[in-house]
């Protein structure tokens, strides 16, 4: 008999959603958040130090921002 089978499901079931986001099959996965390994979304937003929009990757889960370039 398999011990714990409910959180061994669950493990992999987890391991599988995070692994499993990829907009493209061609293009790179976005980049992961340093804080909390979740992948980032491109977006672009309003940055004061630049007084104009700019295009950024943020995280949905901790709301870290860095900026895109070359893309």
């Amino acid at each position: 008999m398999i011990e714990r089978p409910i959180k061994k499901a669950q493990e992999a079931t987890e391991d599988i959603v995070d692994e499993g986001k990829v907009l493209c099959p061609w293009l790179p996965d976005p980049p992961r958040c340093p804080h909390d390994k979740s992948h980032m979304d491109a977006l672009e937003e309003y940055v004061g130090e630049q007084a104009m929009t700019v295009p950024v990757w943020r995280c949905p889960e901790c709301g870290y921002r860095e900026y895109r370039h070359g893309d």
